[in-house]
């Protein structure tokens, strides 16, 4: 099924806000790094969803405060995941391909 989309109706700024990936993954009876890789991967599909609808602006609030008053092991997860978030930020400030 081919949906069309009315350019004028695409917002030039979305905002999300990335939570529950641990929550999801426990759920599915995973460990929380795997959802915070599946985060990573839906990210991914989000940005290139909006680059090609011709988004401007997408903000991901990714990380709270309430993140530091977990145990020890929830933001020190985040962090290691945080590499491949930034590799995928980098990717995606480049400017577009022609």
């Amino acid at each position: 099924m081919t949906t069309t989309v009315n350019p004028t109706t695409i917002p030039q700024h979305i905002a999300i806000i990335m939570d529950g990936n641990g929550r999801w993954a426990a759920e599915q009876g995973k460990p929380r790094s795997y959802g915070h890789q599946a985060g990573v991967e839906t990210v991914r599909r989000i940005t290139s969803e909006c680059t090609r609808l011709g988004v401007k602006w997408l903000t991901l609030y990714t990380f709270s405060t309430e993140n530091w008053n977990r145990p020890a092991h929830g933001p020190h997860t985040t962090r290691r995941c945080s590499p491949r978030c930034l590799s995928l930020l980098q990717e995606l400030t480049l400017p577009p391909r022609s």
